[in-house]
């Protein structure tokens, strides 16, 4: 947070964006196809959809992704997901469907307000081809151990800032540049030599 003033700045203020196309659509100021809304939540149609019914799901304040919303309001989003899925899969009278959420622009976000989506899926349609279809390896035993230290570490760290700050939304992730965990080796730098 800023120190220098006592007013918060607009992204640790969390209620409107006036750039954000999804926070003019919770405002009504942007047109959209809206399935459902609560307090929290506000769900529509995808205008530019993968598959027929594709849907998101946006928390109403603006966080610019995951990792910065507070757990309850992820919740509150997740809450949804499986009631606005069943009356999706009726109304598109298919059985499978993907969740997913991009979170950072590396992940493929498009719109920086944290949203997930609902995506009905079918035989032969378009994502057939093309989904899941990332390259693989398997997971080396010495960095996954490193790993899981790295990653307990962290949430110890995330624990304990929150029980002497329970009002911040950050983390430590998030404050620092994009570093690699201490002691854990990206693939790209000694699985892929080996």
């Amino acid at each position: 947070m800023s120190t220098s003033t006592n007013t918060p700045t607009q992204e640790e203020n969390h209620e409107f964006d006036p750039k954000c196309i999804f926070c003019n659509i919770v405002a009504k100021k942007s047109p959209c196809y809206e399935v459902y809304s609560d307090d929290d939540v506000i769900c529509f149609l995808d205008i530019y959809p993968l598959h027929p019914g594709h849907t998101l799901v946006i928390p109403k304040k603006h966080y610019k992704d995951l990792s910065l919303m507070p757990g309850e309001l992820a919740a509150s989003c997740m809450k949804v997901v499986p009631r606005v899925a069943r009356s999706l899969m009726a109304a598109t009278k298919t059985k499978d469907f993907n969740v997913m959420l991009n979170s950072g622009k590396l992940a493929g976000q498009e719109v920086f307000h944290a949203h997930f989506h609902i995506i009905p899926r079918s035989k032969g349609d378009s994502l057939s081809k093309s989904w899941c279809s990332w390259s693989t390896q398997p997971l080396k035993s010495e960095l996954a151990k490193n790993m899981v230290v790295a990653i307990k570490e962290d949430l110890e760290i995330n624990a304990s800032n929150v029980i002497s700050n329970p009002d911040s939304t950050s983390n430590s992730a998030s404050n620092s540049a994009v570093s690699t965990p201490r002691g854990v080796e990206t693939a790209t730098n000694s699985e892929q030599q080996s």
